[in-house]
């Protein structure tokens, strides 16, 4: 009986713990989510693959979110009928820049730290990248879990957000252009 008794409270724990704390319920498809990505890039980086890079881009990076936030108040200048236009530029102005600097960052392993669960749909993961060279960079990752899918909000590289960084060039191109928002799209588009 207090067998018994005890299997029922450890699995009363258990559950607790797997309903209160996300990471433990859902660790597993999150790293396997990251790790997909992360093998797909190693080969996308090594093949200098700008339509590799841009399949992944727009397969697990929220484009909306970070393309909204890169504007700011500028988004509203963005007619409803261009922003598709819009949020695709964005993939290609992520993948150029990726598969453009892919040459000298030629990755062979990356490993993935536990995620840490912050709010509701907000998740945070490190990972340790090797480079051919020896070189190791530690990236941390945002994510959120939206509509049954993870996606990628942010990256920091020795500390810093690349969605900040994107905003401030893309709203300072807008600004050096006469505050002409299709001037970024054209740029954008190339």
């Amino acid at each position: 009986k207090s067998a018994t008794a005890i299997r029922q409270a450890v699995t009363m724990v258990i559950m607790v713990l797997m309903l209160s704390v996300p990471s433990l319920a859902s660790e597993m498809p999150v790293l396997s989510f990251m790790q997909r990505i992360a093998d797909s890039a190693i080969v996308a980086n090594n093949n200098r693959s700008k339509i590799q890079i841009e399949n992944i881009i727009q397969e697990n990076v929220d484009i909306e979110r970070i393309g909204n936030y890169s504007l700011g108040s500028y988004i509203n200048k963005i007619s409803f009928d261009k922003m598709d236009t819009y949020y695709d530029g964005v993939i290609n102005f992520m993948s150029r820049y990726a598969a453009m600097k892919s040459k000298d960052y030629q990755i062979v392993d990356v490993k993935f730290s536990k995620p840490r669960y912050k709010g509701e749909n907000s998740i945070i993961i490190n990972s340790k990248v090797v480079l051919t060279s020896g070189a190791k960079y530690t990236i941390k990752w945002k994510l959120s879990y939206k509509n049954g899918r993870y996606k990628i909000r942010d990256a920091s590289l020795f500390g810093f957000w690349l969605m900040p960084l994107q905003r401030r060039l893309f709203r300072s191109y807008v600004r050096q252009n006469n505050n002409d928002i299709n001037a970024l799209l054209v740029v954008l588009a190339q």
